[in-house]
Parts: C-alpha cells; sequence; structure tokens
C-alpha cells in the first residue's frame, strides 16, 4: 500500500493550533481533511513527525571489517576440504 504525503508545515500548524483550543482529533483530522492516525501520530511527536526511523538490525561488522574478510577470502589458496 503506497503511503500517502506527508504534511505540510501550515498543515501541521492548524492541527496543532486546533488541539490547543480543544478540538478531538476526529474533529481535527475532518476539518483538514486527513486520517485520525496522521493527526494522531503528529500529536503524539511532534518534533518526529516525517523523519526516517532506522529499519532492520545494525549491521555487526562495519564496511572496513567486510572488505578484509573478502580480501583474506579471496587470496586464500586452500580448499574447503
Amino acid at each position: 500500500m503506497d503511503r500517502g504525503k506527508f504534511l505540510n508545515q501550515s498543515k501541521i500548524d492548524r492541527i496543532l493550533l486546533l488541539r490547543r483550543e480543544k478540538y478531538s482529533i476526529a474533529k481535527i483530522a475532518k476539518l483538514v481533511n486527513r486520517s485520525r492516525k496522521v493527526v494522531s501520530d503528529l500529536l503524539k511527536t511532534p518534533t518526529q513527525y516525517g523523519k526516517k526511523k532506522s529499519r532492520g538490525r545494525p549491521r555487526i561488522i562495519t564496511n572496513r571489517e567486510k572488505r578484509a574478510i573478502l580480501r583474506i577470502a579471496s587470496n586464500f589458496n586452500g580448499t574447503a576440504r
């Protein structure tokens, strides 16, 4: 499923203003024509909205270590036995 576009700064400001004026999340979502989920996510952590989260497990070896392992393996003259 495709992701929608991020909120622009004017919509973010409007959502924050409406929330300060005690509007419900559902009412704000209807006024700015966005889903309740988008509004809720923005209000949970406004400073983190739109920033990428790290995905997946972090690598154990660095790129430098990986190159060293490949260099040693490519120069190896023995057999697998």
